[in-house]
């Protein structure tokens, strides 16, 4: 298990960030940055915010300027228009980095779950500016055929706070997290923020997953993920031998000992292997 250590309290890294927004529909799209140098782009997972990256915006910020999107539909952005699609968000996402970056710059992209699957899309955009690609997750190559809501207990309809607090502290320890135990208070009061805050629902558009993507890719591209990520079907390896066919050259690791939030539940290493990989990118 990872040992523990303090989280940097969110409020003071919010204040910390120069905050923009760019268009989403009829409404805004919000990103945070800290940092200066190439432009890093970060994609939270679903159910997410900015707040997926806490562990890491410090430590990547020495080295880049970090762009750390809240998701159409999540945290403080607007929802996208419909119909919704991988695809028409990668374009929301991608307009977003060219309005903050200009046209010419070269700039990395690091997609969290959902974010995964957003980032190919991103990259797609605007491929001859696609520095790197970096996925974060278990799944890769091929249609999910695991969704996270099959394990998660619902809890919208949950009024009692104890109660709801329960159930959010049993799904961060399910889908989340490897060590069950590693879902403090501090991880439950960051999750619940977010779950709450909300609003887009990903089940209906998941199915339209474009699973030969990556194969347009021509950007270097890296993996990292949690060896006990219940993503990774049938196991984590099986997945890395699928991105491998389509990108030989791809360079993947496996944290051990953390599952699915792997930036999260062992930032130290995540940290070390990520900026390795951008700074030589």
């Amino acid at each position: 298990m990872t040992p523990s250590i303090a989280l940097p309290d969110v409020r003071t890294v919010a204040a910390s960030a120069r905050r923009h927004e760019t268009p989403c529909g009829d409404g805004v799209m919000i990103w945070h940055e800290w940092g200066r140098g190439q432009p890093l782009v970060l994609l939270h997972g679903g159910s997410g915010s900015w707040k997926h990256w806490l562990r890491n915006i410090d430590a990547l910020a020495r080295h880049f300027r970090v762009l750390v999107a809240d998701v159409p539909g999540y945290g403080e952005s607007d929802m996208p228009p419909e119909p919704v699609s991988f695809t028409s968000i990668g374009k929301i996402v991608g307009a977003g980095i060219e309005a903050l970056t200009g046209d010419t710059e070269t700039y990395h992209v690091a997609g969290f779950s959902l974010g995964s699957f957003i980032a190919p899309h991103v990259m797609t955009h605007c491929q001859r500016r696609a520095a790197s690609l970096m996925l974060v997750h278990g799944h890769f190559i091929g249609k999910m055929h695991f969704t996270p809501h099959a394990i998660l207990k619902r809890w919208r309809h949950v009024e009692d706070p104890a109660e709801r607090r329960e159930i959010l502290r049993h799904n961060l320890g399910t889908l989340m997290l490897a060590h069950p135990e590693n879902a403090d208070d501090a991880t439950i009061d960051l999750y619940r923020e977010d779950v709450e805050a909300s609003r887009l629902r990903v089940p209906g558009f998941i199915d339209d997953l474009d699973t030969d993507i990556l194969k347009g890719l021509h950007a270097p591209i890296c993996s990292i993920s949690g060896r006990l990520d219940p993503t990774g079907k049938p196991d984590v390896e099986t997945q890395i031998d699928k991105l491998r066919s389509d990108h030989p050259d791809a360079l993947c690791h496996i944290i051990e000992n953390a599952g699915h939030w792997v930036m999260y539940e062992d930032w130290q290493t995540f940290n070390k292997l990520a900026i390795e990989w951008f700074v030589n990118n």
